[in-house]
């Protein structure tokens, strides 16, 4: 999809049943358009077919950065904002996976309750640009409602320490923490902290990180079984950070 109208109307007089196919990957024209930013044909394709704005465009765009193709799509349907993928994402949460803050402020300016949506999981947007070390999208959303700072995802119950700790991203762990030294020892459904998560991941840098904030302290909360110690088995690298944090447990002791 280039945004070439006349080889488009063509197309359609021969067919008018071409807005409906799809490629391999499920997109059809009007995703194409709006994903590459091509608003003349968006409007030209939804003139076409006015019901083609309820498919998922939007939110195409949203992860693309494309506000101006939003704000064409949003102006013939308000409830574009609520408009889910299959896995439960709305646009805010592409926004906040891609780090499109723009987008997110156009989301915002519309309606502000869009920070308590919901994804698949229960997952919010803050956990989303956690999760993928969008720095300037966890200060953007905790700015517009600090409160986020305690989402949690449902069916876990990770906070947004704990996705930004589970992918090693210090510099969103270091924004939260700054606001709330208690992050670190909050737990999830299964009694994991931030440094259970970080451990059993792999995430050497979140590790040494929590560890130099709480000290080895943080080594001694158990879930129902495990310390973090426990989580890093068979991660010899994790465990060569936890190891001058473990206490001296005697001359005969040896920490394997």
């Amino acid at each position: 999809m280039n945004g070439k109208i006349e080889a488009m109307k063509f197309l359609y007089e021969m067919d008018g049943s071409i807005l409906q196919q799809t490629g391999q990957d499920g997109y059809t024209a009007l995703h194409w358009a709006a994903h590459e930013g091509h608003v003349a044909a968006v409007n030209k394709l939804m003139e076409w077919d006015p019901k083609l704005g309820g498919m998922t465009p939007f939110i195409v765009a949203a992860g693309q950065g494309r506000v101006d193709v939003m704000e064409f799509l949003y102006a013939k349907r308000k409830d574009l904002l609520t408009q889910t993928t299959n896995n439960g994402d709305t646009a805010l949460h592409q926004a906040a996976y891609k780090g499109k803050i723009e987008v997110m402020k156009f989301l915002y300016e519309m309606d502000g309750s869009i920070l308590q949506q919901k994804g698949q999981d229960g997952w919010n947007a803050i956990h989303a640009a956690a999760q993928e070390g969008h720095l300037a999208v966890v200060n953007k959303l905790l700015e517009w409602d600090p409160k986020l700072i305690d989402s949690r995802v449902a069916k876990y119950g990770w906070t947004p320490l704990m996705k930004g700790a589970m992918k090693g991203h210090v510099d969103v762990m270091e924004a939260l923490y700054e606001k709330r030294k208690d992050l670190l020892t909050q737990t999830d459904n299964k009694g994991d902290t931030p440094l259970h998560l970080a451990a059993y991941w792999g995430s050497s840098a979140a590790v040494s990180q929590l560890l130099e904030w709480g000290g080895g302290a943080l080594l001694d909360i158990k879930n129902n079984s495990e310390t973090p110690w426990d989580k890093a088995e068979g991660k010899p690298e994790i465990r060569e950070i936890m190891r001058p944090y473990k206490p001296a447990c005697g001359p005969c002791c040896v920490i394997m």
